[in-house]
């Protein structure tokens, strides 16, 4: 009821805020963010991106040093509502790599520092363990979803 709340209430008034959900696989977190996306995009008529985090930084390496690499980091930095959807999600769980965060904090530093820009991240991390990994990003994230910033813990995966 907690999280249902936090996000309807996100999805109707944020303008400048970011939500955050954190927690295991198969708890919901996509869903409510989905949830949150249309609502966005259906009922408010705001520009919307999703993003895979694991797709989009396989499709920036390839571009890193192209134009093609600026134009897309640029299209994320500035969309009006960027949906990360398994934030900094590794194979096998491996750390996050210095060249995957490089890119989160450009994404994410830029966005910080605009106005009305809203962001809705999901990730199999909460915000302390993202500290573990680049306390830069999980301060911004913490920051501007601090009234939206929820880790789902002690619920088993869903889907099993």
């Amino acid at each position: 009821k907690l999280i249902k709340d936090k996000a309807i209430d996100f999805a109707e008034n944020s303008n400048d805020e970011w939500f955050f959900i954190g927690g295991k696989v198969g708890t919901g977190k996509s869903h409510i963010c989905t949830a949150i996306a249309r609502h966005m995009i259906l009922d408010r008529r705001l520009s919307l991106r999703y993003v895979l985090w694991r797709d989009l930084v396989r499709e920036l390496n390839v571009d890193v040093n192209s134009v093609a690499y600026k134009d897309r980091v640029f299209e994320l930095q500035t969309e009006t509502v960027l949906y990360i959807d398994d934030f900094l999600k590794t194979p096998r769980g491996n750390l996050p790599s210095d060249a995957d965060l490089n890119k989160a904090f450009e994404i994410l530093n830029y966005r910080y520092n605009q106005d009305k820009l809203i962001t809705i991240i999901s990730s199999e991390h909460d915000l302390n363990r993202i500290s573990t990994f680049d306390t830069a990003i999980s301060s911004r994230i913490y920051e501007k979803a601090k009234n939206y910033n929820l880790t789902i813990k002690n619920l088993p995966d869903m889907r099993k």
